[in-house]
């Protein structure tokens, strides 16, 4: 027995010998596709129990998202959120560099922005301040402090990102080339949207951890919100109403709403705001007082305000909101249009080869948001450059040639060109904006509340 069993295995081994030099050898006719398949095998539980922590999503035109979805440190001084304990995740390490603001592709903004390193690298550093809620990272720096951008780039991005990821103001906001007068400029709404206190990133000299991170915001374009591309649908007029209970309170909202009816509104002027520019920044209108005038003849009561860095945005906010009509060139400073209520006028003059810019910063977000949208198309000879050249000139019959495509080029058209409206030609536009906003007026409220209301914002508003 002992004979055959050793004869019996002496095969076996022999046999097996050969199958492993033939699969040896089928191995390396193969390309060794075998091996590889083998390796997917054993790696891919592997993966599927320790989920990637550190992801960015580039493959949008305006932003870069990534995220940290695990327990993460952010180490102020060199800009860099580590993973709180790296030798948990399986991998190598992993290293990423994001700029958190919403214009990637404009270099000219771009240079504005700070880089963030997100990464799984080794590091010996303790959490000097442990919060339990996640964190939203961005940048207030780019074209920070044009008053378009810091709600174009920044706070509806902000909005949009907020609503998308949170349902409730649990989160830090985490900023990075922030001035000193950005959170004090917006702190309603800073505060309205997270009820946490906001970490500025320049100025932290500890460690902060956070459960998770989001560095970066969504945006859908010009002043835009898809609701289609969000799993809690929200609108351009949900960003509205933000403003206005962040501004306003519920409270105060439904004082200047209520209607009195007993009272006589036929006598009642509808307020008009007039936005006005300097000569300093161009696209300032040069008969501005002929301007006043005809408004206040056709009817309106009339309301210069000229806003600067220092105006306060909630007497801002309350005398517009109070208004029923807002007139002005295009230009930053219309962006004040969003503290308008549905329903109400914003009346857009449009200088020489601004016609699409006007219809994409505000003209369409105009009729999304509700309001009675005027715009008001100058004729060559009412821009200053008629002064500088013919009639007949490229620079103000075709802009688009002048310009030669290049954003650069419209410098001559921002900059240098003031307004100077033919009053016969613009009291049609003037007249069609009273009668909206009259019938808007009659409609929509009690006017003893507003009156007071603007009376008040009219004192600070300079």
């Amino acid at each position: 027995m002992k004979k055959i069993s050793l004869t019996t295995g002496a095969s076996i081994l022999g046999l097996s010998i050969a199958l492993l030099i033939f699969y040896v050898y089928d191995l390396s006719s193969v390309n060794f596709t075998r091996i590889q398949v083998l390796k997917r095998w054993a790696i891919r539980p592997r993966a599927r129990s320790r989920p990637t922590v550190i992801t960015c999503n580039r493959s949008d035109l305006w932003y870069d998202l990534c995220s940290i979805n695990g327990p993460n440190l952010l180490e102020p001084t060199s800009s860099t959120l580590f993973l709180v304990d790296p030798t948990r995740y399986f991998g190598p390490p992993v290293s990423v560099r994001t700029r958190p603001y919403t214009r990637k592709s404009d270099l000219g903004a771009m240079k504005h922005v700070k880089e963030l390193t997100l990464t799984s690298a080794q590091h010996h550093m303790n959490c000097a301040v442990m919060h339990t809620s996640p964190a939203v990272v961005f940048s207030a720096g780019g074209y920070t402090g044009n008053f378009f951008h810091d709600f174009n780039d920044g706070l509806l991005p902000l909005f949009i990102t907020v609503n998308s990821f949170f349902g409730n103001h649990d989160f830090h906001l985490v900023v990075t080339d922030c001035s000193l007068w950005w959170p004090q400029k917006y702190k309603e709404v800073i505060s309205r949207i997270s009820s946490l206190p906001m970490i500025d990133m320049d100025r932290a000299n500890r460690t902060h951890c956070f459960p998770s991170t989001i560095v970066g915001l969504i945006k859908h374009g010009p002043m835009t919100v898809e609701p289609a591309r969000l799993a809690r649908p929200i609108t351009l007029r949900d960003f509205g109403s933000f403003l206005k209970d962040a501004y306003l309170g519920q409270g105060e909202d439904k004082a200047m709403q209520q209607s009195n009816h007993s009272q006589d509104t036929g006598s009642v002027r509808p307020r008009l705001v007039l936005l006005s520019r300097t000569r300093q920044v161009g696209r300032a209108v040069l008969n501005q007082k002929e301007l006043m005038a005809l408004a206040e003849q056709i009817g309106f009561n009339v309301t210069l305000f000229k806003p600067s860095h220092k105006t306060s945005l909630a007497d801002a906010f309350r005398l517009i909101h109070a208004s029923h009509a807002m007139l002005g060139v295009h230009g930053a400073g219309l962006m004040h249009s969003i503290f308008l209520r549905p329903g109400s006028v914003l009346v857009q003059v449009v200088p020489i080869a601004t016609e699409w810019v006007s219809e994409m910063f505000f003209g369409n977000p105009a009729r999304t948001l509700g309001l009675e949208y005027i715009e008001y198309r100058i004729q060559p000879s009412e821009s200053s450059l008629a002064d500088q050249f013919s009639i007949d000139d490229v620079v103000l019959n075709n802009p688009r040639a002048a310009t030669k495509g290049d954003w650069s080029n419209m410098k001559l058209y921002l900059k240098t060109q003031n307004v100077k409206l033919d009053m016969v030609r613009f009291r049609a536009c003037l007249e069609e904006a009273y009668v909206k906003a009259k019938r808007f007026m009659e409609e929509n409220e009690g006017n003893e509340n507003m009156d007071k209301l603007v009376s008040s914002s009219r004192k600070l508003i300079k």
